[in-house]
């Protein structure tokens, strides 16, 4: 794949997926018999089911075209590698949706290298008087995992990049 052109996943809105409407030319029949199309849709489904599920609608379209694909239904799996490594994080919370406790919920994810690699959703342990204070719990419990996350990021490889968190869907 040296000379592909890597397009952004989930799926490029300006690829269409569609089965063949003409005749292939001799050349590119020749190459997507070298190309390994079938055993590619499956290890990316199989990976997807953990780290990409963003990306699952694009490679179920393009297994839809496992019998006879075409060079740009190769083209359409092609992954590009986010080399810059930030760990961003997203907080979010309600504010009292517990109608018996009048507890909020906290929510929470982490992606590195645009790969989801932590979330969590959980009743705050105590009621909160303003959304604003819901909010700001979430973003504690956000930030603990963001601690913990860049502790084991250094550890692992010795990670030392940006953390960016977004509370509310904000940059913080």
């Amino acid at each position: 794949m040296e000379d592909s052109i890597p397009v952004s996943t989930p799926l490029d809105i300006n690829q269409k997926l569609i089965k063949e409407t003409h005749q292939q030319s001799k050349h590119e029949t020749d190459y997507m018999k070298t190309v390994p199309y079938q055993e590619a849709i499956g290890s990316i489904l199989y990976a997807l089911q953990v780290y990409r599920p963003d990306s699952s609608f694009a490679v179920g379209a393009s297994s839809r075209f496992d019998n006879n694909p075409l060079k740009s239904h190769w083209i359409t799996l092609e992954y590009i590698r986010d080399n810059e490594g930030c760990l961003e994080g997203f907080s979010d919370a309600d504010w009292a949706s517990d109608s018996d406790h009048r507890k909020s919920t906290t929510g929470y994810l982490f992606k590195y290298q645009r790969g989801l690699i932590s979330w969590d959703a959980k009743k705050q342990p105590t009621v909160e008087l303003s959304i604003t204070e819901a909010e700001y719990m979430a973003l504690a419990s956000t930030s603990q995992e963001a601690l913990w996350l860049q502790s084991l990021l250094q550890e692992l490889i010795n990670w030392n990049q940006e953390l960016i968190l977004q509370c509310d869907n904000k940059r913080q």
